[in-house]
């Protein structure tokens, strides 16, 4: 409020006075407008003398409270006209001064900086009020805005100020519309968590612009997916495609959590240490369960936590080698070796050679995320957020209520899983295998082996190519050769024939079995295997069910790959062992 002419007065402001025959008494601004705000003082209205703006000198011993009160006001006017007057302050500003009330002092980013994430914000969140609010202020000093340089407390309670940071926030300040709204949110959050007088200051002076829609947060098709590989050219932008993909095969597990994964977590009983193999679902079809059989689970709390998110904390236990999570994550940590981040030791799971969760450890973290999610937008068109939702996606399409995807994401705490072999767990397992075959994963993976497998790259001054032998292909005797259950698994293109009611119930049983069964022996109660002949009736009755799934099921017997290994250079072509092995391979397609 600027004017020539100011006018502040504790007045009754020509109310009527209440029914008790008391004036409520108000603090009064007249410039080109007029203001008042309640000053918590009620006087009978015989003992007010409206034309002095005070208690009358003979009953100001009856409100000695009050009356020091109202001196101090006018006691502060001689402070407060010139600003007033001159646009240094706004009312509201003005009102604070006069009233005495109190008000934080000093600059609003050492308070970020120094705020302790708590259960509504995290650090990241910290992170980017404390970069918003820097940013704002470098650029306040560079277009002249100096008293602004440091935004203070002070600045978020004055109107005249926060109209001037929205101005040039939103008019002069060429940021876009998104960006715009992101530096007031930041400016409005201090008010709410410093507890100002005045919370959201910029929303309610009607300075918050809208956020445009944004798709960063969308589901994405696997065939936009793939789309996006035609944009890359570097390992670098492979490194981000492929954390995508692996993020997705962890239903979409936060890439803070993937970079602190290792065997560690693994939780699966009988684990070997530098064991992990490919899970096949119906590897009891295609291989007779004698390998590939196996599901690994990692159980770990998610690292939200430290963030103060909603699902913070929650136990997330995940398959980690559902086919073809691991083709994925050798060929990220093939992507990720020549960067000098990479892991170089002999853990399976592990990525990365910093602790994310050291403070040094997660700024790492924070830059490569920040470049992965840099090239993902620009490439792929798509964030490493949205492989969450396009799981949330699948699961809706495949006829998911939101409640049950909400407990297989580990999204709330109404759904913890506190047990790899829990009912629940096999039903989230299940739910895993459907999500990849319903969103096509196992061709998204064939297509970007086919795609990148003939080309190289160039890095650190040497030709590389995309995909190393080992993954999908291996040398035997100077010929690259297919390794078998891969190549068979990812042409055959699905990972079941089975329902996801047959599924569950089927891997349920079949758990229930692989405890085994009690019997005396020696004076000792020992477990025993349960002979397959001794199966109960629903078990068999559905191992039975299986099979006869399958016209002609693929076959990987390694048996016979082993022996087209060793003479693969004494054959023909033609031979009568190469063809037995394309029989092999030959492809159901019924």
């Amino acid at each position: 409020m600027s004017s020539n002419y100011i006018g502040i007065k504790v007045t009754s402001d020509s109310l009527k006075p209440n029914k008790k025959g008391y004036y409520k008494i108000k603090l009064r601004i007249k410039g080109s407008k007029k203001r008042t705000t309640d000053i918590g003082v009620e006087i009978k209205t015989e003992h007010w003398d409206e034309s002095y703006g005070h208690i009358t000198a003979k009953h100001r011993v009856i409100y000695p409270n009050y009356t020091k009160q109202i001196d101090e006001i006018y006691s502060r006017i001689e402070e407060v006209k010139p600003q007033l007057m001159t646009g240094q302050i706004g009312t509201s500003t003005a009102f604070d001064i006069l009233l005495g009330r109190h008000q934080i002092s000093g600059s609003i980013l050492d308070y970020v900086k120094q705020y302790e994430p708590d259960a509504k914000t995290g650090s990241g969140t910290l992170k980017k009020h404390y970069d918003n609010i820097k940013a704002l202020q470098n650029k306040l000093a560079k277009e002249g805005l100096k008293k602004y340089t440091p935004i203070e407390f002070s600045h978020l309670q004055d109107e005249t100020a926060i109209e001037n940071i929205a101005t040039y926030i939103i008019r002069k300040g060429g940021y876009k519309q998104n960006y715009q709204a992101s530096l007031i949110k930041s400016l409005n959050w201090v008010t709410v968590k410093a507890k100002l007088s005045r919370k959201r200051p910029f929303t309610e002076l009607g300075f918050l612009p809208s956020e445009k829609p944004s798709d960063r947060n969308k589901p994405i098709s696997s065939g936009d997916l793939l789309d996006g590989l035609n944009n890359i050219r570097t390992m670098k932008q492979f490194e981000a495609y492929l954390f995508w993909l692996y993020s997705f095969c962890l239903l979409g597990l936060d890439g803070k959590d993937i970079a602190r994964l290792n065997e560690d977590y693994i939780v699966t009983k009988d684990y070997n240490r530098d064991d992990l193999t490919d899970y096949i679902p119906e590897a009891d079809v295609l291989d007779g369960g004698k390998r590939f059989f196996k599901p690994y689970h990692i159980h770990l709390k998610r690292g939200k936590s430290k963030r103060g998110a909603s699902d913070s904390g929650i136990d997330a236990i995940t398959q980690v080698n559902l086919t073809p999570t691991l083709m994925v994550l050798e060929l990220l940590k093939y992507a990720i070796s020549f960067n000098n981040y990479s892991y170089k030791g002999k853990d399976l799971l592990r990525l990365y050679s910093f602790n994310v969760d050291t403070e040094q450890g997660a700024n790492e973290w924070e830059a490569i995320r920040k470049v992965y999610s840099s090239i993902l937008s620009e490439k792929i068109g798509t964030t490493t957020q949205r492989t969450r939702h396009t799981v949330t996606k699948m699961g809706s399409r495949l006829g998911l209520d939101d409640k049950k995807i909400d407990r297989y994401l580990n999204h709330s705490t109404s759904g913890v899983i506190k047990h790899y072999l829990d009912k629940e767990q096999v039903e989230q397992d299940v739910f895993q295998i459907h999500i990849f075959q319903e969103f096509g994963l196992l061709q998204v993976v064939k297509m970007t082996f086919d795609f990148f497998k003939k080309r190289t790259v160039r890095v650190n001054e040497k030709d590389v190519p995309f995909i190393p032998l080992g993954i999908v292909d291996k040398k035997v005797q100077g010929r690259t050769v297919p390794i078998l259950h891969r190549s068979t698994i990812l042409s055959r293109g699905i990972l079941t024939k089975f329902s996801r009611e047959d599924e569950v119930r089927y891997q349920t049983l079949l758990n229930d079995i692989k405890e085994g069964t009690r019997v005396i022996e020696n004076g000792r109660i020992v477990r025993k295997e349960v002979a397959k002949n001794k199966y109960p009736k629903e078990l068999q009755k559905l191992i039975e069910k299986r099979k006869q799934l399958y016209v002609k099921p693929p076959k990987f017997k390694q048996e016979l790959l082993d022996k087209i290994d060793v003479s693969i250079n004494a054959v023909q072509v033609d031979s009568p062992q190469v063809a037995k092995a394309k029989e092999i391979l030959k492809l159901d397609e019924s």
